[in-house]
């Protein structure tokens, strides 16, 4: 069972426990204290903070926005390791069988390294750590381009193309203002998508030429580990490849947000078809007059 799956959250519990809630729950029960003496006033307050809490909880936990920001908070508060476990057991047999390949020569790495006397263990030591920021990239990095490869087997170009052509020739030729804002409304969204899905592609090959070169430089490192009498030249070379990583890592986490969310919802548009709207429905009934 992966760890995505043994991720239990009980969401009521989460909603009960939320400050918010317990600020309501405890303002509610201090006015009525302080209301105890004037006639029933205690008791409605009970009443009605006994029933908002009800409905609280019966609605609250059941939404889609609370899950989601329950669950990624759960998650920022666990530990690293556990966090690239769940992104693992995400990743495609294919993706999968990548990492545990490069994991397995990262090993050997480490067994080489422990060979080494104890006079060189304070440079091999943090080329160890470096390494397993490597691998810590490496992961998040297929994650990232399984994510655009979704994203762009999903989007057509083809039907983008056409459909903003379409829309296009319906402009030259609609002379209703009301239909043709909305007609440029959708002309400028099917723009932006095929805006985004450019940039996905660039956005993929920019992972892809980041994963062999991280690839490269785990299968150089291990060569050296064989042979090498410098541990800390390898350290410096790791210093100058992580930097590198890095900034794709960032670069691409960045445009996450403004390509990658949504384009599900996004991909069922393909499949929509325009309502006629009043105007059209005139033209049409009075061109059948005709």
């Amino acid at each position: 069972m992966s760890p995505a799956s043994e991720l239990s959250v009980n969401y009521t519990r989460e909603a009960f426990v939320h400050p918010i809630n317990l600020g309501f729950l405890f303002l509610s029960a201090l006015t009525a204290f302080f209301v105890n003496d004037i006639g029933n006033f205690a008791n409605i307050i009970f009443t009605m903070a006994i029933g908002a809490e009800l409905v609280y909880l019966g609605v609250v936990p059941r939404t889609e926005g609370f899950k989601r920001l329950t669950l990624a908070r759960i998650l920022r508060g666990r530990p690293r390791d556990t966090q690239e476990k769940e992104v693992f057991y995400n990743l495609s047999p294919a993706a999968q069988k990548k990492f545990l390949v490069l994991k397995s020569v990262a090993d050997k790495i480490e067994q080489n390294f422990s060979k080494f006397p104890q006079s060189s263990q304070g440079f091999i030591g943090p080329v160890g750590a470096k390494i397993k920021g490597l691998l810590t990239h490496y992961i998040y990095m297929l994650d990232a381009r399984e994510r655009y490869d979704s994203y762009i087997s999903t989007t057509r170009q083809e039907q983008l193309a056409a459909e903003i052509q379409s829309v296009q020739d319906e402009l030259n030729q609609i002379q209703s203002e009301k239909l043709r804002e909305i007609k440029t409304r959708r002309l400028q969204i099917l723009q932006k998508r095929k805006s985004k899905l450019a940039a996905a592609r660039e956005r993929l090959q920019v992972c892809i030429s980041q994963l062999e070169t991280m690839e490269d430089a785990m299968r150089y490192i291990y060569e050296q580990s064989i042979t090498m009498t410098n541990p800390e030249q390898i350290g410096f070379q790791l210093d100058h490849l992580l930097t590198d990583v890095e900034e794709t890592v960032s670069i691409v986490e960045d445009l996450d947000d403004n390509i990658l969310p949504g384009f599900n919802i996004i991909e069922k548009m393909d499949n929509f078809t325009d309502e006629p709207d009043a105007d059209q429905q005139r033209a049409q009934r009075q061109r059948n007059k005709n």
